[in-house]
C-alpha cells in the first residue's frame, strides 16, 4: 500500500497539560519512540503543540528524527481566530493538514439521548466553510472529522453537513473506529463521500470493553486487530481507489491500551503483517 503512515502523537502529553517543560520533552520522546515504531509521519493535538512551541522548533524536532508533523486536530469549540492560527502554525511546520471535529458530548450523554441539533450542524458548518476558505488560501487543506458522540455523527447527520459545506475548501476526515461506534458503516461512509475525503483514521473498538471494563467509558478503542473492525477491509478499499493519502492511527483515551508506546507498536505489527503498509 502507497499511503502516508502517521500516529497521534498527542496521547504522549495529555497527562502534562499546562506543564510546558514536561510538554517539550515528553513531546521529543515521542517522535522518538513513533520513528523507532515505523511510523514516517506524525499527528497531534493542536493545544497540545502550538502554545508550547514555536513552528520552527516542531519543524526541527521532525526533521532530527527523520519526520515529519503531517497535521493537527482541533476542535471546531476554539472558535475562528485559534483554528485560523493553528492553520499558520502547520503551515510554518511544514505540515498540510487541519483536522477538526465537532464539540464533543457530556460524558453521561449517549448516541439517540437527544435529538439531533441541526442549528448546531448549522452553526459548525458555517465555521468550518470559513476555516476551510482561510486554510486553502494558506495552501493547507482543511478536514472535517465526523465523530461519535458530537451534533455530527450518524448517517442524517453527515448528509446534511456536506450539503451545508463548501466541497472546494472543507474535505472530510473519516475514521472507520467513529464511524462503528456511530452506527454508520465505515466502508459505505467512504463510497459515498470519496471524492472529499482528504485524510483517514483507522482504530479498532472492542465491544465488549465497556462491559468489562467500564473505567474506559463509552471509546472502547483498542490496538489494531484486538477488536471488531474490519480494518484490512477498510484499507483495501482505500488502495482500490489508489489512495496515496494520510492514514493515521491513534489510541484516544480513554481507551484500553497497554501503554502508549506497546500500543503503537501493536497497531504497527498489525499493519505490516495484514496490509502492507
Amino acid at each position: 500500500m502507497n499511503m502516508k503512515l502517521a500516529y497521534t502523537g498527542w496521547m504522549w502529553l495529555r497527562e502534562f497539560s499546562g506543564q510546558r517543560e514536561h510538554i517539550r520533552r515528553i513531546f521529543e520522546q515521542s517522535v522518538k519512540e513513533l520513528v523507532h515504531i515505523g511510523y514516517p509521519f506524525m499527528e497531534n493535538m493542536a493545544s497540545f503543540v502550538v502554545p508550547y512551541f514555536r513552528p520552527e522548533e516542531v519543524r526541527e524536532i521532525m526533521e532530527r528524527y527523520g519526520t515529519r508533523l503531517i497535521g493537527l486536530y482541533s476542535n471546531l469549540s476554539e472558535g475562528y481566530e485559534t483554528l485560523c492560527s493553528y492553520v499558520d502554525f502547520v503551515k510554518a511546520a511544514g505540515g498540510e493538514y487541519l483536522i477538526s471535529m465537532s464539540p464533543n458530548w457530556d460524558l453521561g450523554r449517549d448516541m439517540g439521548d437527544l435529538p439531533t441539533d441541526w442549528d448546531g450542524i448549522r452553526a459548525q458548518a458555517e465555521l468550518s466553510n470559513r476555516v476551510g476558505a482561510y486554510a486553502a488560501a494558506q495552501g493547507i487543506t482543511f478536514c472535517y472529522n465526523p465523530h461519535a458522540y458530537t451534533d455530527v455523527a450518524t448517517d442524517e447527520e453527515m448528509a446534511a453537513f456536506a450539503e451545508l459545506t463548501d466541497p472546494e475548501t472543507v474535505k472530510f476526515c473519516f475514521d472507520c473506529g467513529h464511524a462503528t461506534l456511530a452506527g454508520v458503516d465505515p466502508l459505505r461512509q467512504l463510497e459515498t463521500y470519496y471524492d472529499r475525503m482528504a485524510y483517514i483514521h483507522v482504530k479498532d473498538v472492542d465491544p465488549t470493553v465497556e462491559r468489562v471494563a467500564p473505567q474506559f467509558g463509552r471509546t472502547a478503542f483498542v490496538p489494531l486487530g484486538f477488536g471488531t473492525v474490519n480494518v484490512k477491509g477498510y484499507l483495501r478499499y482505500l488502495e482500490a481507489q489508489g489512495y496515496e493519502g494520510v492514514v493515521c492511527v491513534g489510541m484516544p483515551p480513554p481507551c484500553a491500551k497497554i501503554n502508549d508506546y506497546e500500543s503503537a507498536a501493536i497497531s504497527r505489527t498489525y499493519l505490516r503483517l495484514n496490509c502492507d503498509l
